[in-house]
């Protein structure tokens, strides 16, 4: 009977290498979009974060009439802020999505808050540049 399967019927070795071949080719053409996707949503996410870190240094300031020396100011009660303070955010908050830690840049009266980007390190571009908020 032909046509029909028989219990010896499969694949040989180099049908399989060539479908692996296949597979291979096509993974490493859609591989670098998909994964550059994750990157560029954790920036996104990352300036979210800094939306956020940015409302804690305004609230800082109004409460206490001055800008905090550091991001650390926000987690922790300093001379500034008394003993019996309530700290506004947590140590993690001040993370980007990549774990580095946000810096707080400040002249007395305006301040930004930058995070280094994928690589960590000052420049870039693409998900390595910086990212940078800037307050009044």
């Amino acid at each position: 009977m032909k046509g029909r399967w028989t219990a010896d019927s499969g694949l040989t070795l180099v049908e399989i290498v060539v479908v692996l071949i296949i597979l291979g080719v096509v993974f490493t053409m859609i591989a670098p979009k998909v994964l550059s996707q994750g990157d560029k949503a954790k920036a996104r996410v990352t300036t979210i974060q800094m939306q956020k870190i940015k409302s804690y240094v305004e609230q800082f300031q109004l409460q206490y009439n001055i800008l905090p020396s550091s991001l650390d100011d926000l987690t922790r009660c300093t001379e500034k802020t008394g003993s019996n303070c309530i700290p506004m955010a947590d140590v993690d908050e001040l993370r980007d999505a990549w774990s580095n830690a946000f810096t707080l840049e400040s002249n007395g009266n305006r301040y930004s808050i930058k995070s280094l980007g994928k690589d960590g390190r000052q420049g870039g571009s693409g998900v390595d540049a910086d990212l940078i908020v800037e307050g009044p």
